[in-house]
């Protein structure tokens, strides 16, 4: 399958989606297969309870797979397949959007075994890359938030990893937009540096991710 990116910003063309084609022409350069994907493009939902991946029976969750069948299925089914995964999503109210926690509720629970050992049916750890951007200029205000990420991705999916790039630029002009919380001007200088330094540190960041995720 190669490298599958999941966008997860509402905004096709915005800080997430820059990053996540900057990491996905470093993965090509190294060889690797890549396709990118809009949340906001697909019509699903999260997680419904319904406990189907837990139940006794055979074929028991042979595939780790989510019962629920809609937009989201086919693209579940090639993250089981792929040799790494590339999330991104920017911080809404504090949070992931509302679209990655969906996909990620999706992800995890089918491969997430009630057992003492809390066990994963995942075939085997897939490398997670999660690129989080953030207009908030402090992302050590959520290191407990991103520390929950990790846990779970870490003990469900494989090795994970966090790229953060704060202090993000929102609007193409900000003279457009009532925000006078911000300086326009040093907006547009952190959108430039978008473009150079952090599209290096997310090509840097993806081979890493890479190398560690075949060594793992």
């Amino acid at each position: 399958m190669g490298v599958l990116a999941i966008q997860g910003s509402s905004r096709i063309n915005g800080n997430s989606n820059v990053l996540l084609e900057a990491a996905l022409s470093k993965a090509s350069e190294l060889g690797y297969t890549t396709e990118l994907v809009h949340l906001s493009a697909l019509s699903f939902r999260g997680c419904r309870s319904c406990f189907s991946c837990k139940l006794e029976q055979e074929p028991w969750n042979k595939n780790h797979a989510c019962a629920i069948q809609d937009k989201l299925t086919p693209l579940l089914q090639k993250a089981a397949h792929a040799d790494a995964l590339l999330i991104a999503s920017p911080i809404y109210f504090g949070s992931l959007t509302a679209d990655v926690h969906a996909f990620l509720e999706r992800l995890w629970f089918p491969a997430n075994v009630y057992d003492m050992a809390h066990s994963s049916l995942w075939s085997q750890p897939i490398p997670t890359g999660f690129f989080i951007t953030m207009n908030h200029t402090k992302p050590e205000d959520y290191i407990n938030l991103l520390q929950n990420v990790r846990n779970f991705n870490s003990r469900i999916i494989g090795p994970t990893e966090f790229l953060i790039v704060a202090d993000t630029c929102q609007f193409a002009n900000y003279e457009q937009y009532h925000a006078p919380l911000f300086d326009a001007k040093h907006k547009q200088e952190r959108h430039a540096e978008l473009t150079t330094i952090e599209c290096k540190r997310a090509a840097i960041f993806t081979e890493k991710l890479l190398c560690k995720g075949v060594n793992y």
